[in-house]
């Protein structure tokens, strides 16, 4: 009888995987800026296999390891860092605010839908909105009818109305 050993092999090189991306995830909170540009680009090297263990651990990491696993997030991309990126539009640092933004510009599409129900349930600081704001300003080159409306209400007289209705209106315009 034969053994199939194939799932051995595949959980040792998942093991192999799982042991680096844990390793390069350390090395993001280097003293070294080019051992942390370093560590960055390796995670995006792995892709999708990084993105779960950069979301567990994001909390646990210091600003300036904080801001590299954001932007490795952004380049990986995919709606599993989508969560993770919108709670760090309301990072005490502004920087990991700004590259949260820019992570969730940068992965587009799964980032709308839950950006528009946030905003449609008027929660959120000032931070947040802001974050939200430009993230759709920039994803309205790709939905002009559909975001203009809604980036019209921040600039209402009185935005924390105008904005929950745009964006329930977007939603529905996405769900028809």
């Amino acid at each position: 009888m034969k053994v199939d050993d194939s799932n051995t092999q595949t959980n040792t090189e998942d093991g192999g995987v799982a042991r680096r991306v844990a390793a390069l995830i350390a090395s993001l909170a280097s003293a070294e800026a080019g051992e942390r540009r370093a560590a960055r680009e390796a995670l995006e090297a792995v892709g999708p296999a990084a993105v779960g263990p950069l979301v567990r651990e994001l909390g646990g990491l210091d600003e300036q390891a904080r801001e590299e696993a954001v932007r490795a997030l952004g380049r990986i991309g995919g709606s599993e860092a989508v969560p993770v990126l919108i709670r760090e539009l309301e990072d005490e640092e502004s920087r990991c605010r700004w590259l949260a933004a820019e992570a969730l510009a940068s992965i587009g599409e799964p980032a709308l839908v839950p950006l528009l129900e946030l905003l449609a349930q008027g929660v959120g600081t000032v931070h947040l909105r802001r974050g939200i704001h430009h993230v759709l300003h920039t994803l309205e080159k790709w939905h002009p009818r559909l975001l203009a409306p809604v980036l019209a209400a921040f600039q209402s007289d009185v935005p924390e109305i105008a904005i929950p209705g745009t964006a329930c209106a977007a939603l529905m315009a996405l769900n028809s």
